[in-house]
């Protein structure tokens, strides 16, 4: 059995990151206590300290902007660059230093116990993808174009616009449909997030 929801930014929430050096969108989190994933982004526009996270393995990904530059505790240093997905642990001390503003993509996973990957796709005009669901969560995120989603089985449809997610939940433990995903009449990007629990 598959559960289909769908946020919009009028649904997403806005809140000050931990640290209160800027603002991030909470685009979706699990409710339990702590929370096994978040999904949210941000605008990246001055350098400074991320906040800890010391329960959480991250993922992050620029949408737009950037490059910018991740320095972690013990010299270690990434650059972030447009589609690029990073994964770090939340437990390492960790600055940003922005030479060009960003937008930001992060995923959350509680360390032990969820995992999860970030894919970025491009689509060509009408180009079809198909994404298995295997896991418990999956998240198809719109970051530009639109996308016409369907699921084989059910036959479930909606269409995606830009900054619009689709959370499909796989309530059961036998089923495993596919997501068909096609672009419409220009180019599209969107990220596909699978959520295995432990």
């Amino acid at each position: 059995m598959l559960k289909w929801e769908i946020g919009t930014s009028k649904e997403f929430i806005k809140q000050p990151w931990k640290n209160a050096r800027g603002i991030t969108t909470e685009l979706a989190c699990d409710t339990s206590a702590p929370y096994l994933w978040r999904l949210s982004s941000a605008e990246l526009t001055e350098s400074g300290a991320f906040s800890d996270f010391p329960l959480y393995q991250r993922w992050v990904c620029l949408l737009s902007g950037g490059p910018v530059l991740l320095n972690h505790s013990e010299g270690k240093k990434k650059e972030l660059t447009q589609y690029l997905p990073y994964k770090f642990s939340g437990a390492m001390t960790t600055e940003v230093m922005v030479t060009h503003p960003a937008v930001d993509f992060n995923l959350f996973l509680l360390d032990g116990k969820t995992k999860g990957s970030l894919y970025p796709t491009f689509f060509s005009p009408f180009e079809e993808y198909q994404f298995p669901l295997s896991g418990q969560e999956h998240f198809i995120f719109c970051v530009q174009g639109h996308l016409n989603v369907t699921e084989r089985h059910t036959h479930k449809r909606c269409l995606l616009l830009p900054f619009e997610l689709l959370r499909v939940s796989r309530l059961g433990s036998t089923e495993y449909p596919n997501l068909k995903v096609v672009a419409g009449d220009h180019s599209a990007v969107a990220l596909w997030i699978p959520i295995h629990n432990l």
